[in-house]
């Protein structure tokens, strides 16, 4: 059982692996990394389960924070990342991430809670750019199959799996204001009660959506559409 701690250095994985990551703590920032202010590249993180129960912040990486660039995720049969709000395949909240993916080997692998749940971070400030996320997403409110919330830049980003909650459910973003671009998805998209889409679930400002398309199916209680 993994305890988690706060990086700030710089780590270089230079393509190795981390296998088997465990942590099961009720507490909030858990993953690889409680909390990081630094930047972590070139690093796959392997069977990856991570349990906070009803707290917060949770991502393979990292709970809070950091720049992660060419990092994996890959999610097996055991595979879980659960919190109650803030979950990510890369990190729960405020990271920068380009160039990452995260995907499964198992279609039982999920990243699940309630609020603000995405492929690669529950909530974010910053440009996304470059990234993949193959996996089943589960939340409640405001997920995404790359991130739950996103006030920045989504661009060359794709989304494949299953992905479904209650209201505000979008093939690349649950709540969203910015420019998403050149982003694709193929997936089965629901809402039970509320909207989903397969790019935006809710904008609550302005969003721009270019040269983006979506396949699969999307069915909800409230609207229901493409983009």
């Amino acid at each position: 059982n993994w305890l988690p701690f706060e990086f700030k250095g710089n780590l270089d994985g230079k393509g190795h692996t981390i296998s088997n990551l465990y942590v099961s703590r009720i507490d909030d920032n858990q993953g690889l990394f409680s909390k990081c202010s630094g930047y972590v590249s070139n690093l796959t993180i392997s069977k990856a389960s991570i349990n906070a129960g009803s707290n917060k912040n949770v991502g393979a990486f990292s709970g809070s924070g950091g720049t992660f660039t060419d990092c994996t995720v890959i999610l097996n049969g055991t595979s879980v990342l659960v919190g109650k709000e803030n979950v990510g395949g890369i990190s729960g909240v405020n990271a920068s991430i380009k160039g990452c993916s995260v995907k499964s080997s198992a279609s039982s692998a999920v990243i699940k809670g309630t609020d603000y749940v995405g492929g690669l971070i529950g909530s974010g400030n910053s440009v996304i750019d470059d990234c993949h996320v193959s996996c089943k997403i589960a939340g409640s409110n405001y997920v995404g199959g790359i991130a739950g919330y996103s006030s920045k830049k989504i661009q060359n980003c794709s989304y494949e799996g299953t992905l479904s909650g209650v209201a505000a459910v979008g093939g690349i973003v649950g709540y969203y204001g910015g420019e998403i671009v050149s982003c694709k998805v193929n997936a089965t998209i629901s809402a039970s009660n509320g909207n989903a889409s397969g790019i935006i679930g809710y904008s609550g400002y302005s969003a721009y959506i270019y040269s983006c398309y979506t396949t699969g199916t999307i069915s909800a209680s409230g609207v229901c559409c493409l983009m």
